[in-house]
């Protein structure tokens, strides 16, 4: 009994000291054994002119990660004008010029490929998640569920969907169990 009390003791310790060393606004998402992937179907499985649409996530696995930590909110504008600003790269095609509009600085950024999404962690000294850290991150505990927030259908107190206004401010949502905002709705990662 001592032994599984110190071990947890330590464990809880490692697991502090990691979220003391993280950077403001980055969240840690422990790591472990989880189930990745999909069981349930999805309305355009059954097209039988892209008849593997969508099925690159299944069958559903078992797979290990290692600790990391997420942004808690996806990259808005301003932050990205930022970047833009101290690398002079292009800015996303749909600013007006060199900057965002005023009142979407904090949506997030859209319409930037992988090659700007990798620069711009790169710029940070991050990287990009993984696909697996990115579903870990995304699912928290619920790791069979068809949502953030478990199997329940989206309402619009869970997440930003079916607008035709395109994505909102980012974190108005609730957060998920590892305290990440916008894992489902907003930006269609």
């Amino acid at each position: 009994m001592k032994l599984r009390l110190f071990t947890t003791s330590l464990l809880f310790q490692l697991s502090l000291l990691s979220l003391l060393a993280a950077e403001p606004g980055m969240m840690f998402i422990p790591g472990g054994t989880f189930f990745r992937g999909r069981s349930h179907e999805l309305p355009d499985d059954g097209l039988k002119w892209v008849p593997t649409l969508l099925k690159d996530d299944r069958p559903v696995r078992r797979i290990i990660v290692d600790p990391f930590y997420l942004d808690k909110y996806e990259v808005t504008n301003q932050q990205y004008l930022i970047f833009i600003k101290a690398t002079g790269r292009a800015a996303p095609y749909y600013w007006s010029g060199t900057k965002p509009a005023a009142n979407l600085a904090n949506y997030p950024v859209v319409n930037i490929n992988w090659e700007e999404a990798f620069a711009y962690c790169a710029w940070l000294e991050r990287r990009l998640p993984t696909e697996a850290e990115w579903e870990r991150g995304s699912r928290g505990l619920r790791e069979r569920g068809t949502y953030p927030w478990g199997n329940d259908l989206p309402t619009k107190d869970l997440a930003r969907f079916d607008r035709m206004d395109g994505p909102g401010a980012v974190g108005l949502f609730p957060e998920n169990y590892f305290g990440l905002c916008d894992m489902a709705g907003n930006v269609w990662e």
